[in-house]
């Protein structure tokens, strides 16, 4: 027998749309991480930005990071990655 490690599915609804919103969170948050140092923070938009181009992240993470708002300083990857799970 194999057993998923992420548990069994939710019924359909707003239970099942919460995990699905906390796991692709955290897979932004993971993704985010592989490529961005702690010593890139605090960093803006733009600066996290060129810090993915430099670590030849994939697209997927630039387009999630080119949604964030302009203005906005981000203390770490965690804090980078709230606005585009919420938005």
């Amino acid at each position: 027998m194999v057993v998923d490690p992420g548990g069994p599915v939710p019924p359909p609804g707003e239970e099942r749309e919460r995990a699905r919103s906390f796991a692709e969170a955290e897979a932004t948050r993971l993704e985010l991480s592989r490529h961005l140092e702690r010593s890139t923070f605090p960093a803006d938009r733009q600066t996290l930005l060129e810090t993915l181009e430099s670590h030849h992240a994939p697209d997927s993470a630039l387009q999630a990071v080119r949604r964030l708002p302009e203005g906005e300083t981000y203390d770490n990857v965690t804090d980078a990655a709230r606005p585009l799970v919420a938005g």
